[in-house]
């Protein structure tokens, strides 16, 4: 997760203090310089002044040098390059495993300030991390995304400066039964699990359209049947099991039939009518 200080980046990465370029003149004049930004955010490109690209994205100061320096040096054409890419020293704080201040490459994410920092403790949120700069909310991370659907991208890069709060966690589930992906789940803070009914692989046609949900208050254990449709809007409470069954032909009113032999996946299936 902690990438090194190397130039191969998106032209996304967004430029600063200390990130140096170097720049390569052909045509009528040839020449090759390598220029850090200084700390006012500009680099002096010899002949052509100084130019403000601190803040800008690579693609939009590369874009933006080639068209002044071509304005200024008549029948030259420039290439431009990263080739070293600065330091920056972010804060993680809340529920993780070594909070504090430490130093990472500048093409770093959130994600790498989380490894560096030992990882979100036991009571830490994996779905309510708070990327801010300036006291001002840049992002709200869920590393859901990451985890179950393999989405590594985010909204920002780290910049110098950037706090990280890892806030504690919210209600869990534990979900079991027929489905792809069971486990335990973190669920939002308004009680439903419609955020995650994607990441839990249910296949409708394999399970019966009643659930079960167990479920401990009060010193005593107690059932609730829900039915399928009403899953994304039952309110969870921490702590409460939810477990899946495949579909059973003792269920009154269903209609299946028993599918055995040389098929994948042999069984009881509901059926509807004039289904072949």
């Amino acid at each position: 997760f902690l990438p090194i200080n190397e130039p191969n980046i998106d032209p996304s990465y967004v430029l600063d203090v200390g990130d140096q370029l170097t720049i390569q003149l052909i045509g009528a004049q040839s020449d090759i310089f390598e220029i850090n930004i200084k700390r006012n955010g500009t680099i002096n490109v010899p002949e052509v002044g100084d130019i403000n690209i601190a803040g800008l994205s690579l693609e939009d100061a590369t874009n933006l040098l080639k068209k002044s320096i071509s304005e200024a040096l008549i029948g030259s054409q420039a290439y431009i390059s990263l080739t070293e890419i600065r330091d920056v020293s972010v804060l993680v704080v809340g529920n993780i495993n070594n909070p504090g201040m430490y130093t990472l490459s500048g093409a770093s994410s959130p994600l790498a300030l989380i490894y560096a920092a030992g990882g979100i403790d036991e009571n830490g949120s994996y779905r309510n991390i708070l990327h801010k700069r300036n006291n001002q909310l840049v992002q709200k991370i869920d590393l859901y995304d990451l985890l179950i659907k393999g989405n590594n991208s985010f909204a920002s890069r780290l910049r110098s400066g950037d706090s990280l709060i890892i806030s504690p966690k919210n209600s869990e589930i534990r979900i079991t039964g027929g489905i792809s992906n069971p486990g335990i789940y973190e669920i939002g803070e308004n009680g439903n699990i419609k955020d995650i009914i994607d990441y839990l692989g249910i296949s409708k046609n394999l399970l019966s359209e009643v659930l079960t949900i167990n479920r401990y208050t009060n010193g005593a254990f107690s059932s609730i049947q829900i039915t399928l449709d009403e899953l994304s809007s039952f309110a969870f409470m921490d702590g409460d099991a939810v477990a899946f069954y495949s579909i059973n032909p003792k269920f009154e009113g269903v209609k299946s039939v028993t599918l055995s032999g040389s098929v994948n996946v042999p069984g009881v299936y509901k059926i509807s009518d004039n289904m072949r």
